[in-house]
């Protein structure tokens, strides 16, 4: 029991401190950055979702580097290597995933945030896409199975060591 309540008082920290941090920087970035025309256009309401939704990547991040690694050291490398899962969905930019091709990116979870950020701000559509709130539903849902996923296996490995 005493496990599984620091994982999950981990997570909530984890969770919160993202979802500050991005807000914070989305409304820095909103109000004093007049080179970057897509975060000018900002809605408060966008903010905070945008906010909601990416402060899910960082908890299944943390768990994942967790999970996998064995010690410190091992967590670092492994932290550097994660990096490529978070820009990964950038490739749907590519002419090649300017279809149904681009659902193999589904499972990551910051594609639906990807995709949603696409649509919404920067206007990048193509015949594939679903709404933008199904892309919010959608990375919702993905984040919340892995977080699941993950904090039982976080349990299963804090208990045998």
């Amino acid at each position: 029991m005493l496990y599984s309540c620091n994982i999950l008082i981990k997570l909530i920290v984890c969770y919160l401190h993202a979802f500050l941090d991005t807000m914070i920087f989305l409304l820095v970035a909103n109000n004093f950055s007049p080179d970057i025309y897509i975060l000018q256009t900002l809605s408060l309401s966008n903010i905070i979702l945008m906010s909601f939704m990416v402060a899910f990547i960082a908890p299944v991040f943390g768990f994942l580097i967790y999970i996998i690694s064995k010690s410190k050291v091992d967590g670092n490398s492994i932290s550097a290597i994660g990096i490529i899962l978070v820009i990964l969905p950038t490739v749907l930019l590519l002419d090649t995933f300017a279809n149904n091709m681009q659902y193999i990116f589904a499972i990551l979870p910051n594609f639906g945030v990807s995709k949603y950020i696409l649509i919404e701000m920067v206007g990048f559509t193509i015949k594939a896409d679903l709404v933008p709130w199904q892309y919010i539903v959608l990375s919702f849902i993905t984040n919340f199975v892995f977080i699941i996923f993950m904090y039982i296996v976080a349990i299963k490995k804090t208990k045998k060591a």
